[in-house]
C-alpha cells in the first residue's frame, strides 16, 4: 500500500528544504578526476520522502555524502549547488557546516553497527548530539533521550545498553532517533534497511513515514530496493552512471513500467511470485 498523500495545500508540503541543481562529483585519479556523479538536479520537500534508486555504482551514495559534504577524498565536488532551505552548503564555512549538520540535516548511514560507536553507550551517543550543539541554539528545549528513543518504538530504558546488546533493527531505530535529536528539516538516509530481513525493513520505513506526518521533515532515501522505494517513496528518480535518467512517481512508474529504457530494465529485474521455475 502506498504511503498516505500529504496535502499540497499544507505550508509543510509545500517548502523546499533541498534543492540540488547541475550537482557535479568526481575521484581524483592519477590522471584526473573521473565522473562520478554527472549534472544531477533534484529536489525534496518537507513532508515528502523522495528516493534514488539504481544499481551499485551509479552515484547514490556520493550524492547522499555531498549533501552534508562529508564525502572524503579522493572524492571531490567539481560543480552545482545544493541548496539547503535556499543556503548553499558549498559555500558553508567549516563553523557554519558544524552548526548546520544534524541541526537542519542529518543523515542516518546503511551500517549502524560501524556507524554507532561500539564503546559508548546508545543513550550517551544521542545526548552528546544534543550536547555538541546546545550553544548554538539559545538552550531551548530538546527532546530527552529516552523521548526520542520512544519515539522511534524502543524502550527508553535501551539507552544504558551498547549498540552491540540490541538488534540489527534496534541499531539502526536507534541512529534514527540520534538523526531526529534535533528536529532537522531534513534527513538523507543511505541504505538504511541494508541487512535487515524484509519484515524489518518495512517497519523501519513505515515507521519513519508516520514521523514525516508527525514531525513534518524531508527524507532523500538512497536505496537500490525498487519494490520498497515503490511502497514508501512520493517521488522516485533513477540513476545509471552517475545521471538520473528518470524521475517518477510509484503510481506513475505502475502504470508506465519505465519511460527511460533503464528503468524498464530495472523493474523488470524485479523478482515476482509465481515466476520461478523448478530446478
Amino acid at each position: 500500500m502506498p504511503r498516505p498523500d500529504v496535502s499540497p495545500a499544507t505550508p509543510a508540503a509545500s517548502a523546499e528544504v533541498l534543492r540540488i541543481d547541475a550537482l557535479e562529483v568526481g575521484y581524483v585519479v592519477a590522471d584526473g578526476v573521473a565522473p562520478a556523479v554527472r549534472g544531477v538536479d533534484l529536489t525534496v520537500r518537507s513532508g515528502e520522502l523522495v528516493a534514488l534508486a539504481g544499481e551499485s555504482g551509479c552515484g547514490k551514495s556520493t550524492i547522499a555524502q555531498s549533501v552534508l559534504r562529508i564525502l572524503r577524498p579522493p572524492g571531490v565536488i567539481t560543480g552545482g549547488r545544493i541548496l539547503l532551505e535556499g543556503e548553499d552548503v558549498l559555500a558553508m564555512s567549516p563553523a557554519r557546516l558544524r552548526r548546520v549538520r544534524w541541526a537542519r540535516a542529518a543523515i542516518v548511514m546503511q551500517n549502524s553497527l560501524t556507524a554507532l560507536d561500539p564503546v559508548h553507550r546508545v543513550g550517551d551517543q544521542i545526548d552528546e548530539v544534543v550536547r555538541a550543539h546546545r550553544r548554538d541554539h539559545g538552550g531551548g528545549r530538546h527532546r530527552t533521550t529516552g523521548e526520542l528513543l520512544e519515539m522511534v518504538g524502543i524502550d527508553a530504558r535501551r539507552g544504558r545498553d551498547y549498540p552491540h546488546e540490541l538488534s540489527g533493527g534496534m541499531r539502526q531505530r536507534a541512529a534514527i532517533a540520534m538523526a531526529l535529536a534535533l528536529s532537522p528539516s531534513l534527513i538523507v538516509m543511505d541504505e538504511p534497511t541494508t541487512a535487515l530481513d524484509v519484515v524489518v525493513q518495512r517497519e523501519i520505513l513505515a515507521m519513519v513515514t508516520a514521523l514525516q506526518h508527525e514531525l513534518g521533515f524531508g527524507v532523500l532515501l538512497i536505496s537500490h530496493d525498487l519494490p520498497l522505494l515503490t511502497r514508501y517513496a512520493d517521488r522516485i528518480a533513477v540513476m545509471k552512471d552517475g545521471l538520473v535518467v528518470e524521475e517518477t512517481t510509484p503510481a506513475e512508474l505502475a502504470v508506465t513500467g519505465g519511460v527511460d529504457s533503464y528503468t524498464r530494465r530495472l523493474v523488470a529485474s524485479v523478482p515476482r511470485p509465481g515466476t520461478w521455475e523448478a530446478a
